[in-house]
């Protein structure tokens, strides 16, 4: 009987940390999501301001190792990309962020990039009439924060298993 209601107890408390963290993850990837959001929302308003002051010609002078920067003309045709150049590059027109920019002044979305091959998010602005600006970052970048966090939930998972086996 004991042996059964102490089998009950550890499978009750293994489902329960479980779904806690399950849920805690998905929290916790959506809220970062957000952050990065709102950090291409505040870079797009930096460097446009640096065109603003600038020209064009201020985007040769960024470095960027994490994020993708993209100028667009209303028209889809891309006339700066920090990542691919303008060659080979297909007209953005269509992108659901770019449409957003177009009718609403700024759009974003979270997408696979074809140019790229991976899931990005982006954020888009419609500055100085007649051009888009884009920023994006790849989720890979979210994904390999919440991997690097895993291990650390595996064994915060594991230690509360011992604590709940010897209080059992």
């Amino acid at each position: 009987m004991t042996s059964k209601i102490f089998k009950s107890i550890i499978l009750t408390v293994l489902t329960s940390i479980i779904l806690t963290v399950s849920m805690f993850m998905v929290v916790l990837y959506n809220q970062y999501t957000k952050e990065i959001s709102d950090t291409l929302k505040g870079q797009v308003i930096y460097i446009e301001n640096g065109i603003i002051l600038n020209g064009v010609e201020y985007l040769n002078s960024i470095k960027s190792n994490n994020n993708r920067i993209t100028l667009i003309t209303t028209d889809g045709d891309v006339i700066y990309d920090n990542e691919k150049g303008t060659a080979r590059l297909d007209n953005h027109l269509e992108r659901e962020e770019i449409k957003e920019a177009l009718a609403l002044g700024e759009g974003s979305s979270k997408r696979y990039s074809d140019t790229m091959g991976k899931e990005a998010i982006y954020y888009a602005k419609k500055i100085d009439g007649d051009m888009i600006l884009r920023v994006s970052v790849l989720v890979s970048t979210v994904d390999a924060l919440l991997l690097g966090m895993s291990s650390n939930i595996f064994w915060i998972i594991i230690i509360t298993v011992i604590i709940a086996l010897l209080l059992a």
